[in-house]
């Protein structure tokens, strides 16, 4: 599988934003690349409404993937345009980035709690 990152692509381009015809292109050749190799493709990088409007509107780019990715959320690309998707995506990645925030949040109330009694040791 390749996963191609347009937020990491565009800042090796010198700023063209994501959903440029010039980074969309790139993401195309390196898709059809991919995909002559048998490869899977996904595409993220700051997917956003731009993003889910481009494919709607490039059937050719939708073609060329296998999924969209958010980071935390991976969409196969006939879910990709549903009505609402992003913001149920979004929910997701929310709901598990707080989670993990509780987890971190938890850890370090445990880790100061012995750190108080190791100091209370001396």
């Amino acid at each position: 599988e390749v996963t191609i990152g347009r937020s990491d692509l565009c800042r090796s381009l010198g700023g063209v934003t994501v959903d440029s015809d010039e980074c969309i292109d790139l993401v195309k050749l390196v898709a059809r690349k991919a995909r002559s190799r048998g490869l899977h493709v996904t595409m993220g990088g700051s997917v956003s409404t731009h993003t889910i409007k481009r494919l709607q509107n490039d059937k050719q780019l939708l073609d060329l993937l296998d999924f969209v990715e958010t980071r935390k959320v991976v969409v196969h690309k006939s879910h990709i345009c549903a009505v609402d998707i992003l913001r149920r995506v979004f929910d997701i990645e929310k709901y598990l980035i707080n989670f993990r925030l509780r987890q971190m949040d938890h850890l370090a109330y445990e880790m100061r709690n012995r750190l108080s009694d190791i100091e209370d040791r001396k």
